[in-house]
């Protein structure tokens, strides 16, 4: 999907992008990526030598541009380990969506875990929409089934990541109109949705979760040693150890 994109960058015909101008409703945007400039691209990085004597160090630490060690581990990356393509294959999941009536309802994802479905959200997709008490938070729910589990085909091809599918997931939030939205998760939701939290965060209202573990820190296990802890405390403490 692509709205009004930078021109001059748009005009920059030699990357080999065909960016639609603007565009004010969802386009399907395929990237074309000219293979004589993929070669280019290669054989300049497996020609690469750097600039300066390696035992100069005027751009020790950054100070004066990237050092060379790091240009030279970038070049290598590209010439041997580099596979340009993304994941490009289609993503058809499956989702529920169920809107609220309320004006103040706030858009929130739901990302169930593993083993499981969007049907681990059906005891709560009704209280959300439409909670007993109109002073309570009103939500639209988006359920989705992870791809490979109950009704969303299993990826055809490798490169499908967590990353790759929260892309996919707030491209089907902004498709429904939300331009900002909250996320609950949990277990293997909960991958997806810290990614989501590092690769989108501007669409994000916020992102709660009951999978994530929090270590005892040091403060807490010498308490828990004194037997000061909280039997609470206690308890975690003893869970996380095992």
């Amino acid at each position: 999907m692509s709205l009004d994109v930078c021109k001059p960058v748009a005009d920059a015909v030699i990357l080999g992008y065909g960016f639609p101008f603007h565009k004010t409703q969802l386009t399907t945007f395929e990237i074309s990526i000219d293979q004589a400039l993929t070669d280019e691209t290669l054989t300049k990085v497996r020609f690469y030598h750097p600039s300066l004597d390696l035992e100069d160090k005027s751009n020790n630490e950054w100070i004066e541009g990237t050092p060379q060690a790091e240009v030279i581990s970038l070049a290598v990356h590209w010439a041997q380990n580099y596979d340009c393509p993304k994941y490009s294959h289609s993503i058809p999941p499956y989702f529920v969506h169920e809107t609220c009536s309320n004006d103040d309802a706030m858009p929130l994802l739901l990302l169930h875990g593993w083993p499981s479905s969007h049907l681990e959200w059906s005891k709560v997709i009704k209280p959300l929409t439409s909670p007993e008490k109109l002073t309570e938070q009103h939500y639209h729910v988006v359920a989705p089934d992870l791809p490979g589990f109950s009704f969303s085909p299993a990826p055809s091809y490798a490169g499908l990541t967590s990353s790759q599918m929260g892309f996919a997931f707030d491209y089907i939030m902004h498709a429904l109109g939300y331009d900002k939205y909250g996320i609950f998760t949990t277990d293997l939701g909960w991958w997806v949705g810290m990614w989501m939290a590092q690769v989108v965060p501007d669409s994000l209202i916020g992102h709660m979760t009951d999978f994530w573990m929090q270590a005892p820190n040091s403060t807490y296990l010498q308490q828990f040693a004194q037997n000061k802890t909280t039997s609470d405390e206690a308890a975690y403490i003893n869970s996380y150890q095992v």
